[in-house]
């Protein structure tokens, strides 16, 4: 499986994208930058659940 990040084998697929065909390199593109939430939001977000079930116990 690809994960979403800047690996050697993710850009070889991005540029051979874009050279069949663009669309597809940039979907590449797009799930290299979005495919997973940034560390730091989901470290907020894994925060917040932990507030959320302090406060409601």
């Amino acid at each position: 499986m690809i994960r979403p990040a800047w690996t050697p084998a993710t850009i070889a697929l991005m540029v051979l994208g874009f050279f069949l065909f663009w669309p597809l390199g940039l979907a590449m593109l797009a799930y290299i930058l979005w495919g997973q939430p940034p560390r730091r939001v989901q470290a907020r977000r894994e925060r917040e659940d932990r507030f959320a079930v302090r406060l409601h116990a």
